[in-house]
């Protein structure tokens, strides 16, 4: 059977990273079909630590993040081209713990993750925005200070996201 223009193509050549360089990006992960991200209180800290543990691996400097029951939010700021790699380390470490939680095999569906590169002190304020407001626009809380999976509410304080002292050189 014949393949269409460019299918060949397609089957034959990897796709390419999102983005080769460094920057500030908008990272969204989200549940493939039906199933949730975070099912039970304590997935939001196993992820949490799994982000940590990440930071502490890569050069990212993570600015915010907020987590949804089906998909999160991630505001990092990356010095070299680190993302998809810094996103397969995250994404995989924390299949892989909330799999051995509740012992079981396999992939937790997550779609592939969608970014978005920050190129502006503005945008960057709108994305912020968007960020901690996420679950009042859900209709998950009636203010993003009171959502437990946000930085919003300790981004006041100046508190950082995880101490990353221990960072590899």
């Amino acid at each position: 059977m014949p393949l269409a223009d460019g299918a060949w193509h397609r089957r034959v050549v990897p796709r390419a990273p999102r983005y080769p360089g460094p920057g500030l990006f908008h990272v969204t992960v989200k549940a493939a079909g039906p199933g949730l991200l975070f099912r039970d209180v304590v997935d939001p800290f196993v992820w949490h630590a799994t982000l940590c543990s990440t930071l502490i691996r890569t050069p990212w400097t993570c600015i915010s993040f907020c987590l949804m029951t089906t998909h999160l939010h991630l505001l990092v700021d990356i010095p070299d081209a680190s993302l998809s790699r810094g996103i397969h380390l995250l994404n995989s470490r924390y299949v892989h713990r909330f799999n051995r939680r509740r012992g079981r095999e396999g992939p937790v569906r997550l779609r592939r993750f969608h970014v978005v590169r920050i190129l502006s002190d503005a945008r960057l304020a709108v994305c912020f925005r968007y960020v901690a407001r996420n679950p009042l626009e859900a209709g998950a809380t009636d203010s993003p200070l009171n959502w437990p999976w946000s930085t919003y509410a300790g981004s006041s304080a100046s508190r950082t996201v995880c101490n990353t002292s221990t960072r590899a050189a």
